[in-house]
């Protein structure tokens, strides 16, 4: 029984050791997740939650949150947004112009003794802030998502999204808009996700209910 339990122990503290170093990286963050590679970035109250891989070119916004089994290798992520499970965010491409695609053959790790200056990771996408991506969503480089956009279940993204517009599907398409042009552009000048808490806090009676123009007046927003 003892050597059970020290066997477990060898294999599992490994583990507690990188969570707990990642944890002190991000001490103004909830970590679950040793995986976050140095030089990521994490903002204030994000919370990263276990089988979760980031990578160095990676940036999440204040109080954004990041689901189980969700991939993000590179990308601008904005505050507020809600990243759901097993999403795929700004993976590496390869390129399709050449000889192969195989990095085996072009990359750092080249079998053949050299290497282009083929750049991987060379537009990471940019995600605004409020975004709701769906569960297994997968983001492209390349690709920007406006302020308030929400990204349905299983879509692949493969060009920009329009501020707070719906879409979905392979490739994704709009759907709807969450709001009408009018509503949208106060919202988009209110930038409430920019402003303190205790602002938040003051406005907190415009956060659950339905927007509509009567409550933005009504709020004086």
């Amino acid at each position: 029984m003892a050597n059970n339990v020290l066997m477990v122990l060898k294999a599992t503290a490994p583990e507690y050791l990188r969570l707990w170093l990642t944890r002190q990286r991000y001490p103004h963050a909830r970590i679950m997740s040793s995986q976050i590679a140095r030089g990521a970035r994490i903002g204030l109250g994000v919370e990263i939650y276990h089988d979760v891989v980031i990578g160095a070119k990676t940036e999440i916004g204040d109080y954004s949150y990041v689901n189980p089994g969700a991939r993000i290798t590179s990308g601008i992520i904005g505050k507020f947004c809600s990243i759901g499970f097993g999403v795929q965010i700004g993976h590496q491409e390869h390129p399709a112009g050449y000889l192969s695609t195989s990095p085996f053959t072009y990359s750092p790790r080249s079998l053949l003794g050299s290497k282009s200056d083929w750049d991987e990771l060379r537009a990471p996408p940019l995600l605004g802030s409020d975004v709701w991506v769906g569960c297994n969503v997968t983001i492209l480089q390349g690709v920007t998502v406006g302020n308030g956009a929400v990204i349905a279940a299983g879509a692949v993204v493969t060009h920009d999204v329009e501020p707070y517009a719906i879409v979905g599907g392979v490739p994704a398409a709009l759907i709807r808009y969450r709001f009408s042009p009018s509503i949208v552009a106060r919202i988009e000048k209110l930038r409430w996700w920019d402003r303190p808490i205790s602002d938040l806090i003051r406005l907190r009676s415009a956060f659950g209910r339905e927007v509509s123009a009567d409550l933005l007046d009504a709020l004086c927003l």
